[in-house]
């Protein structure tokens, strides 16, 4: 296959086609469930405990989804573990990873603040730019206005006006809102409930500004 590439992790080889959208296809298993049920070894813990692969990172932000966690490093490196199904790790195979594995983000940008949503994530880099990867659904969960089940590697967010800066992102489940360094507030995602702040229960596939809070203190 032209331009596809492999990679190998626990045994399992994984074809890898270009295209930061398209999910890798794991060669000798019947089925990415298949595969994860052979991968969940893992057991609950009642108490808290010292992640000793991490023991040696400062850690200065985290953020946890529903099966997976994101940190920052004073050193400005960004660590993920857990369920890597859907993207939502960002290292470009549906992989568990059950201790930290650096992600970077594209063009050596730096991230400091750090977002999960039930089955996505969300950075902002230094620069003020916006990156998400995980699945998208059916509702723009990922704010990339398109229609993609999943970006598997940091993706930037583009439907931002021009010059606009981000300074912080938040995520519920299926939606997640931003705030730029001006103070607007935009959010996008799964609206059914009305979530997403803009009069009505529609999905929005990109940033959206709230207009409803233009001009409060």
């Amino acid at each position: 296959m032209h331009g596809a590439k492999t990679r190998q992790f626990d045994g399992a080889r994984y074809v890898v086609e270009p295209g930061l959208r398209k999910a890798p296809r794991i060669e000798g298993k019947k089925s990415v469930d298949a595969f994860y049920a052979t991968q969940a070894k893992g057991s609950a813990h009642e108490k808290p405990e010292l992640v000793l692969e991490a023991f040696d990172l400062d850690i200065q932000e985290i953020a946890c989804g529903e099966d997976h966690v994101v940190c920052i490093t004073s050193a400005g490196e960004m660590h993920l573990w857990g369920d890597g199904s859907c993207g939502r790790l960002g290292i470009g195979v549906p992989k568990l990873c059950d201790k930290p594995v650096l992600v970077k983000l594209p063009n050596d940008r730096q991230p400091i603040h750090v977002a999960c949503g039930e089955q996505h994530t969300c950075v902002v880099s230094r620069e003020g730019d916006l990156y998400t990867w995980g699945n998208s659904g059916d509702a723009g969960i990922l704010g990339h206005g398109v229609e993609s089940q999943s970006v598997w590697q940091p993706l930037g967010v583009s439907g931002l006006p021009a010059n606009s800066r981000v300074a912080s992102v938040s995520c519920g489940s299926r939606h997640s809102a931003l705030v730029t360094v001006e103070g607007r507030l935009y959010t996008w995602g799964e609206g059914i409930f009305g979530q997403l702040g803009h009069d009505n229960k529609e999905d929005i596939w990109s940033p959206k500004h709230v207009t409803a809070l233009e001009g409060q203190k």
